[in-house]
């Protein structure tokens, strides 16, 4: 799974230097010396994953929030205090094919999309709503484990995918997700 440094570096990049990533983080184990071998074969407890959600509540409060919501929301809500399907989308899909390394797929986004709504319609309120939405895609398993998807090949044999690639590159060299090029 995503190490510390890793995790604050997306962070940083997806949505910049101002937003704070404050909370523990349960260590990854060592194995040869290294944390990338441990963290290839580490798993996230119930403990660690109440911690990564109240990160991800964290973050996804302060990118909704009144002062940076006109950096990373490029649309406007018909409503206020209504859910706003193209609104939503129009925010979660870029943001997720960051945070996820790839694009999202049709269901994936649409279950962002859904809770956004729900939670609007609940909280009376868009971007709150929004908030529950992106912090639905920093506690999915795609953006705190970097998955190698393969793809066949047309001469019959396997390999990464573009994305998975270009997101072992990404992580070698900079130790974070890939840019959108």
């Amino acid at each position: 799974h995503l190490t510390e440094q890793q995790y604050r570096n997306i962070i940083a990049d997806v949505f910049g230097e101002h937003i704070i990533v404050s909370g523990s983080f349960d260590p990854i184990p060592r194995q040869g010396g290294l944390t990338a071998i441990g963290a290839g074969r580490a798993t996230i407890s119930a403990s660690s994953f109440d911690k990564y959600e109240k990160l991800a509540y964290s973050i996804a409060e302060q990118v909704v929030s009144e002062s940076n919501r006109s950096l990373y929301i490029q649309c406007k809500p018909v409503q206020l205090d209504q859910p706003d399907d193209a609104c939503a989308r129009s925010f979660l899909k870029p943001v997720g094919r960051l945070l996820f390394r790839r694009p999202l797929d049709p269901a994936e986004i649409t279950q962002a999309v859904v809770l956004s709504n729900r939670a609007s319609e609940t909280l009376g309120n868009f971007y709150d709503g929004l908030a529950f939405g992106l912090a639905s895609l920093l506690v999915n398993p795609k953006f705190l484990f970097i998955i190698d998807e393969l793809e066949e090949q047309p001469d019959g044999t396997i390999a990464l995918s573009d994305y998975a690639m270009a997101s072992r590159i990404s992580f070698f060299f900079w130790n974070t997700t890939p840019d959108p090029e």
